[in-house]
């Protein structure tokens, strides 16, 4: 409907060196149609670093973890692929994210935190002011919100 095969086509782009984060219920990251997107899986070595790809403002989870799907589907219409469909509206960019929500609810507080960390993320249990990395932000940010 966005018409992005067209725009694959037209400019021969489809989000190549562009990061994109979101701050959903989380993401299921060793999904095959984002595995390879994710900023902190290195597809070649099998190695992955959460470090600064993944934050949860719950501090329930260490690596990325997706508790309603919602965040799993967001993120692979952003950037998902696997061997046969590209589903995403960027299926070459990489992708970051932030569990702002659990159980699909979140607080102010939640949110605010996961906006900060995407401005400049930072390792688990880091300072925000001192060890926050704003080269390694993204350039896009897909937010949900859900409070009760």
């Amino acid at each position: 409907m966005v018409r992005a095969p067209e725009v694959w086509s037209t400019f021969n782009v489809r989000g190549e060196g562009i990061v994109v984060a979101s701050a959903d219920t989380g993401v299921d990251w060793a999904h095959p149609a984002l595995q390879n997107r994710y900023v902190g899986f290195d597809p070649g070595a099998g190695e992955v670093d959460h470090t600064y790809s993944w934050h949860d403002a719950f501090g329930q989870y260490a690596y990325p973890f997706d508790d309603n799907n919602h965040g799993t589907h967001t993120v692979g219409t952003m950037v998902g692929e696997d061997q046969s469909n590209q589903i995403g509206v960027a299926p070459r960019a990489k992708w970051i994210a932030c569990r702002n929500m659990d159980g699909g609810f979140g607080t102010p507080a939640t949110y605010i935190d996961c906006m900060e960390w995407s401005l400049a993320p930072y390792p688990p249990g880091g300072d925000p002011l001192v060890d926050g990395r704003p080269e390694l932000a993204p350039h896009v940010i897909n937010n949900s919100w859900s409070c009760s």
